[in-house]
């Protein structure tokens, strides 16, 4: 045969002859390589000849030549719009692959084949494993929320990216990750205290991280946690530099506990706080002096007129 075949000139006797020998490759001498690279050449001759094409799909579980058979394969099941086939040429070379931008751009390309065939879910799932690949890709972050959207499956969005969190080392992509699902549990899982508690991770990697315990104030302020609404507001007032705005905090998580939590004890400690801030605080006095009463401090109480009676 490989007499015959140097002799040959014409493409039909070129494709007859190759099949002949891929064939006694393959079957009765057990040489995988050579049959792939006999094969091969048919299809540069008829890149749709069905028997060599069939002779090379035996060939895709076996994991020594899996990955240049699906190589070769790419191309045809591309033209011929075989779709499922075409899902399973990229993913042994996904698997085979160990250049994360490679791998990433396959499972794009396996995501894209499967919305084609109209399954979301697989889709969502190879974008998934691309997450983990590159958590920072911008474009497979969007794709998954707008299939997420499409789906419906914002709960498994959010697992997904919790999954991925713990293996980044960027903290400003973790923080832009959690205020991402921080809003998810927010607006549309409607989960206030799982979306309070991301953006209480945002302020574990950034203490001062102003956008999320602006959140955080009004998420507990909207969902009447008044009690999470202090220490968000006392926080927050421990964050800022001018004194104005730091006394006007605090004195706002004073009027809270006051009237609103009814916790005369727990106001009292906030107001001399403001006090600590600015010893002067009119606002401060006059509502210490009310609670005083309130509490029958009378020790306290004689403080405060003390203290008035200085800065008339």
């Amino acid at each position: 045969l490989e007499r015959q075949l140097t002799l040959a000139t014409d493409a039909e006797s070129l494709i007859t002859l190759n099949l002949r020998l891929g064939e006694i490759q393959l079957a009765k001498l057990e040489q995988a390589g050579m049959a792939v690279q006999t094969y091969s050449r048919v299809l540069e001759i008829d890149a749709g000849n069905e028997t060599a094409t069939a002779a090379l799909e035996t060939l895709l579980d076996n994991e020594e030549e899996q990955l240049g058979v699906a190589k070769i394969l790419e191309p045809a099941y591309r033209s011929n719009n075989q779709w499922p086939r075409l899902i399973q040429a990229y993913e042994i070379m996904v698997a085979h692959s160990e250049n994360p931008e490679e791998k990433l751009g396959l499972l794009g390309e396996i995501a894209r084949l499967q919305e084609i065939t109209g399954d979301e879910q697989k889709a969502f799932e190879a974008l998934g494993r691309g997450l983990r690949v590159d958590p920072a890709h911008e474009e497979t972050q969007a794709r998954l929320d707008n299939l997420a959207r499409q789906m419906g499956a914002y709960a498994e969005l959010v697992a997904l990216y919790e999954e991925v969190i713990p293996d980044i080392v960027n903290d400003e992509l973790v923080i832009a990750i959690l205020f991402k699902v921080a809003q998810i549990q927010e607006q549309v899982l409607q989960d206030p205290e799982k979306a309070a508690a991301s953006y209480e991770r945002v302020m574990d990697i950034d203490p001062t991280n102003f956008d999320s315990v602006d959140y955080l104030i009004d998420l507990h302020r909207r969902n009447n946690n008044y009690e999470a609404l202090v220490a968000a507001v006392v926080r927050k007032s421990e964050m800022v530099d001018n004194v104005d705005d730091r006394k006007s905090l605090v004195l706002y998580a004073a009027d809270v506990r006051e009237k609103i939590m009814e916790d005369p004890e727990g106001a009292i400690d906030l107001y001399q706080q403001v006090l600590a801030i600015d010893d002067t605080d009119a606002t401060a006095l006059d509502a210490l002096q009310a609670l005083y009463i309130q509490t029958e401090n009378w020790d306290a109480l004689k403080d405060v007129y003390r203290r008035k009676a200085e800065l008339a």
